[in-house]
C-alpha cells in the first residue's frame, strides 16, 4: 500500500464580482402622445416630418375641407332663415296685438251704449267675440315665434358644430415634443375610429426604458 495521493489544491480568495443581463426594453419620453383625426377626411398635407421638434399646437396635418366649406355656407344660410322667421314672427305678434288693442276699444265704447240702451247688445257680443279672436291670434304668433326662436337655436348649433368640423380638420400637436412614425401619407383617409394613431409626438426631456 502506497498511502493516500497527492491532489492540487488551490486557495479561494473573497473577493466582489459584478453580473450583468440582458433584457429587451423599450425606450420612451416621459409623456408620449398619440395623435388622432377627430373627423374623418382625406390628408391634404403632412406638415411635419419623423423626428422633427414640434410645439404644443402646432398644425401636423391638414384634412380635406372643401365639403366641411359647402356644409358651412348652407348652415350659415338656414342660420339667416331660421331668424328672418323669428323676426316676421315678432311682426306678426305686433299686428295681432294692435287688432286686440283695436278690439278692446270698440268694447269699451259699446258697453257704455249697451248699458243706456242706446244699442242692441248684439253688436257688444259681436265686439267682444272679435276682442277673443284677437288675444287669439295673439297667442298663436306668440307660440309660432317660439317656434321660430327654437328653429333658430337648433340652427346656429348647426353652424357651430360644423365650424368645429372645420376647425378639426387642421390636426395640432397635443404637447411639444418629438414627432414619431408617420405611417399615413397625403391621400389617406383617417377618421377618429382608426385603430392606428397618426403618429405620436414624445416628451423626450426624460427617457424611460420599459422592460
Amino acid at each position: 500500500n502506497d498511502g493516500p495521493k497527492p491532489y492540487p489544491v488551490v486557495t479561494v480568495e473573497s473577493k466582489n464580482l459584478v453580473g450583468y443581463q440582458s433584457f429587451p426594453a423599450s425606450i420612451q419620453g416621459r409623456n408620449n402622445n398619440d395623435v388622432r383625426a377627430k373627423i374623418q377626411g382625406y390628408i391634404t398635407q403632412v406638415l411635419v416630418s419623423e423626428g422633427q421638434y414640434v410645439s404644443k399646437g402646432q398644425p401636423m396635418f391638414r384634412l380635406e375641407t372643401n365639403v366641411l366649406s359647402q356644409n358651412a355656407a348652407a348652415a350659415k344660410s338656414g342660420v339667416s332663415a331660421a331668424q328672418a322667421n323669428v323676426t316676421a314672427a315678432q311682426s306678426n305678434i305686433t299686428a295681432a296685438q294692435a287688432s286686440v288693442n283695436a278690439a278692446q276699444v270698440e268694447v269699451n265704447k259699446l258697453k257704455p251704449l249697451v248699458e243706456k240702451n242706446i244699442i242692441s247688445n248684439v253688436q257688444l257680443q259681436t265686439a267682444q267675440a272679435n276682442l277673443a279672436k284677437a288675444n287669439a291670434m295673439v297667442q298663436q304668433a306668440r307660440a309660432a315665434k317660439q317656434q321660430a326662436e327654437a328653429g333658430a337655436s337648433q340652427a346656429r348649433a348647426t353652424y357651430q358644430g360644423v365650424n368645429a368640423n372645420i376647425d378639426y380638420s387642421i390636426i395640432r400637436s397635443p404637447i411639444s415634443g418629438v414627432v414619431g412614425k408617420l405611417p399615413f401619407k397625403t391621400g389617406s383617409l383617417v377618421g377618429p375610429q382608426d385603430p392606428t394613431p397618426l403618429t405620436t409626438v414624445s416628451d423626450t426631456s426624460e427617457i424611460y426604458a420599459y422592460f
